[in-house]
């Protein structure tokens, strides 16, 4: 038996030593009997395992981080695991603040595994260290002792998942070459992360350098017109990518008839931006641009105001009279801010008489052209009168109450572009006025200060209105308003915003009073949910910082389902205030179906329909959001509790298309107008998993296909509008709108088709022989949706101009030959790039410009390289015929996402 002399005159036994310790041992830092299972694991009753320590957790074997120290305040979590394998109940949660501030270990600067990150090696362990001790205690017999300590384990772990950040590296983010990617992207680079994704169609694989032949990385990941949350996103160029994927086959050329779709579409932007230049001319310089489109007189400005102003039927002069006694027509046309509140009312009241169904319009073509005129006249007027008062200083409620006036006609007719100028002047001007702070009502009298409650909570209604339309940020920041709130939530004993927020819940009561004021109530309910939203989910930092990207997936996933939490609140308060608008429709219908009604009734009739079909609208958007805010977290795949919600939030999405679509297949031109834009929007996010079909869900596919060439089909009947009114056509706003979306719709149902054949495996003739048992009368509708011989795409010829958004097309295209074949080497680079994914720029390492060169050269070397492309749109025949064959290709061939996102997610219906 080997024995040692201590060095006292002492003998003492030598230890047994054990080639390797088990899990627990090691953590513990005791002996190991080196059993299965050891003495200890039997003892302390828990999981004996050998070799599942973490990377972190042998990094002792590397010289280079052996001298590393385990932070004092992170040893605390284990530090309360007595000898008996149970916590210590005075160890309450208080200790989880600790984990908040745990230290990361420095690494050098040479290494740079985890991109401009420090290591998180000392998190990472912490949370295994918790996980396995909570695995032992929810092994052990369970006591309140024991309760009391997986409670207070699994709420430290959940802080740490929450709570923990991951810290930049000193210095690291000062020394950044100006020809690398930018520091933005770089921060996404890390060992956790392989591809980012900002939206759901902006998916990329981010590296200090990227090849700028490919066109899309010419363009930035966000495009700024569609923001992050935009539903039209899929029209963004990243999201036609996405979208035409479906029809491309790597390999392959794609399909004439696809190109074809791919052709209107590209032609239906240079449309849109030619209607835009005329928008801007009509609200810029009104009265010129009407006599211009109108072939009016010009001789001058204030000629032709009154020219005009004759134009205008007495019976509407007499009617606003009625309706605005105090707002009479001035008899001077120079008083600028008296006409334009005139003006204002004159166009509410006009909207009242254009109310009419199709087989109306049909019968009265005369009318209907004169309604047109004096719509027109009225709006000429009105962005007249508003270029002269907007800068006009002081304060002024009777103005206001003009422009949300303008803004709502803005809105119903259909000009969606200065609706966001309109949006910016309001706010100014209400916030200006002191209409957002209760202190400004101090003194004052009350008639006079609920007048002012109503007026500002309808201007914040419209801040938040357009936040849904356009997927941006308000402009009112909520932290700063503190006007309370209108006599119909003061009723329900509801003073603040924040209040309502608290209270929502138990308003679960069907709301009495006038109509206007149930849906004042309705408006400035979903205003406020809104608000709170955009605020505290889509643009919270909790789920927008950058440094999410480079947490460990078991971070992420906590985020996501606290993410779930916050959806689950915002869907149950909009449900609240869905029921409420709902049982406006009882006594509007009520006034609609008698033959006499007020005005007023006539409008509170019409505006409750609206409110529903716009809650339905607004979910639906701010769900498809939340998808795209998801997808910022996505590794793989979405784990199941996760995957259950994000198929709730489709189904809801589904539903809400469904009721719009199917009112743009009624006979009331009004609701048909109305819902044309907001169905289009949310046709685009539902356009590539609802015709998809499965084969389990082909039926309901078919369904839906029903439902869009019905809506296609009323849509057409509405096209005699345009070959009617042939002169209205040169200056009408309102029937350039309706071409617009009609054109845009047809195109999405031509897609649809596409979709749902290719993926079904169905011939155009199959479909058709479908189409006629289901439902005959379609199938003409269909016809003209597929072929080019009707008229449903002309509008995509209206000009020939080349648009900014396709000269910028045109030019990534040019330099793409270029840019393919000479690849510029940084001049400033030092020599430093790594090969691997979660590489950033380092100061210092073996790899050379020449490596970088060859890297870059053999990465574009693998990429199908053609003759140079000619973005030709100026006819079908020389898209088809002329170089156009790799277009998607040059375009799009590095799209990095799977098609569609959330197709895993859409068998629920």
């Amino acid at each position: 038996m080997s024995t040692a002399n201590s060095g006292d005159g002492v003998v003492k036994k030598k230890r047994t030593k054990v080639s390797k310790a088990c899990d627990n041992c090691r953590r513990r830092k005791i002996k190991c009997t080196g059993a299965q299972p050891c003495l200890n694991c039997q003892t302390y009753k828990c999981e004996c395992t050998y070799g599942k320590l973490s990377s972190a957790s042998l990094s002792s074997q590397n010289p280079a981080t052996s001298s590393r120290t385990f932070p004092a305040k992170a040893t605390k979590s284990t530090e309360f695991l007595p000898q008996d394998g149970l916590p210590d109940p005075s160890s309450n949660s208080s200790n989880t603040s600790d984990f908040s501030n745990i230290t990361p270990t420095s690494t050098s600067r040479g290494d740079t595994a985890n991109g401009l990150y420090e290591d998180d090696e000392d998190a990472t362990r912490q949370l295994q260290l918790l996980r396995e001790s909570l695995r032992a205690l929810t092994s052990a017999s369970q006591s309140p002792r024991v309760i009391e300590a997986v409670q207070n384990i699994r709420q430290q772990i959940h802080h740490i998942e929450t709570s923990w950040q991951p810290e930049l590296r000193a210095g690291s983010i000062c020394d950044i070459p100006r020809s690398c990617t930018s520091l933005e992207t770089q921060l996404m680079m890390n060992k956790y992360t392989e591809k980012v994704s900002l939206t759901k169609y902006s998916t990329i694989q981010p590296s200090p350098f990227v090849s700028k032949a490919m066109i899309v990385n010419q363009h930035p990941v966000v495009d700024e017109m569609f923001g992050l949350y935009s539903p039209g996103l899929l029209m963004s160029l990243r999201g036609i990518g996405v979208l035409f994927k479906n029809f491309f086959d790597p390999g392959v050329k794609m399909a004439r008839e696809y190109k074809t779709t791919l052709f209107l579409m590209l032609r239906f932007f240079d449309a849109c931006d030619h209607f835009l230049e005329l928008g801007m001319k009509s609200w810029t310089i009104p009265v010129e641009n009407f006599c211009s489109l109108s072939g009016l007189p010009f001789d001058s400005k204030e000629l032709v105001i009154a020219r005009i102003v004759s134009e205008l039927p007495v019976t509407l002069i007499a009617k606003t009279k009625e309706l605005y006694p105090q707002f009479e027509l001035p008899k001077d046309l120079r008083s600028d801010k008296d006409m334009f509140n005139w003006v204002t009312r004159a166009m509410a009241v006009w909207c009242l008489e254009s109310k009419c169904d199709v087989s109306h319009c049909i019968q009265n073509i005369n009318e209907m052209e004169k309604l047109i005129r004096v719509k027109e006249v009225l709006s000429v007027l009105a962005f007249q009168y508003l270029n002269l008062t907007i800068y006009i200083p002081g304060g002024d409620l009777d103005h206001l109450e003009s422009l949300l006036s303008l803004i709502k006609h803005e809105y119903w007719a259909g000009e969606h572009h200065v609706l966001f100028q309109l949006r910016s002047i309001i706010c100014s001007y209400s916030q200006h006025l002191g209409l957002h702070r209760w202190e400004y009502y101090v003194g004052m009298d009350e008639e006079l200060a609920e007048r002012r409650r109503e007026v500002w909570w309808r201007c914040y209604f419209w801040d938040k209105f357009f936040s849904v339309l356009g997927g941006k940020q308000a402009e009112i920041p909520d932290y700063s308003v503190s006007c309370l709130l209108p006599v119909c939530f003061r009723r329900l004993g509801i003073l603040e915003s924040d209040e309502f927020l608290q209270k929502i819940d138990t308003l679960r009561e069907p709301l009495t009073g006038r109509v206007s004021e149930m849906m004042l109530f309705c408006s400035v309910s979903l205003a406020i949910v809104v608000g709170d939203f955009f605020r505290n989910v889509l643009y919270n930092k909790k789920y927008t910082n950058f440094r999410n990207h480079a947490k460990p997936t078991s971070m992420k996933e906590a985020l996501m389902r606290e993410l779930c939490n916050d959806v689950t609140i915002f869907v149950r308060r909009f449900e609240i205030i869905g029921f409420h608008a709902k049982t406006l429709r009882t006594p509007s219908m009520k006034y609609m179906n008698e033959n006499h009604f007020t005005p007023q009734e006539m409008e509170d009739a019409s505006q409750a329909d609206h409110t529903v079909f716009f809650l339905e609208h607004a979910i639906s958007v701010c769900l498809g959001a939340v998808e795209h805010l998801f997808a910022r977290f996505k590794v793989e795949e979405y784990p199941p509790d996760i995957q259950r919600p994000l198929k709730d939030y489709r189904v809801q999405i589904h539903s809400s298309w469904r009721c719009l679509i199917h009112v743009m297949g009624t006979q009331d031109v009004e609701l048909v107008w109305q819902t044309m834009g907001s169905g289009c929007m949310l046709y685009m996010t539902v356009l590539t998993d609802l015709f998809t079909p499965r084969p389990h869900s082909s039926q309901i596919a078919m369904q839906d296909v029903l439902l869009v060439l019905r809506a296609s089909h009323n849509l057409d009947t509405l096209s005699f509008l345009e070959d009617c009114f042939q002169e209205a056509r040169k200056y009408s706003r309102a029937l350039r709108q309706l071409v617009k979306h009609r054109t845009f719709f047809q195109i999405l149902v031509r897609i649809s088709l596409q979709l749902f054949m290719r993926t079904s495996q169905t011939t155009v003739g199959e479909f058709f022989d479908r189409l006629k048992i289901t439902d005959a009368n379609l199938v003409s509708a269909a016809e003209r949706v597929l072929s080019l011989t009707h008229d449903n795409f002309k509008a995509c010829f209206v000009t020939q101009e080349k648009t900014p958004y396709h000269l910028s097309i045109e030019r990534s295209i040019e330099q793409e030959q270029d840019l393919t074949l000479q690849i510029s080497i940084p001049s400033d680079a030092s020599g430093d790039y790594s090969q691997t994914k979660n590489t950033i720029w380092p100061s210092g390492g073996a790899i050379t410009k020449t490596k970088l060169a060859d890297d870059l050269q053999a990465k574009e070397s693998a990429l199908p390289m053609s003759p140079s492309l000619n973005f030709n749109l100026t006819s079908l025949d020389d898209f088809l015929n002329c170089g156009e064959d790799d277009l998607y290709n040059k375009l799009w061939s590095d799209i990095n996402i799977g098609i569609p996102e959330f197709q895993s997610l859409q068998n629920a219906q």
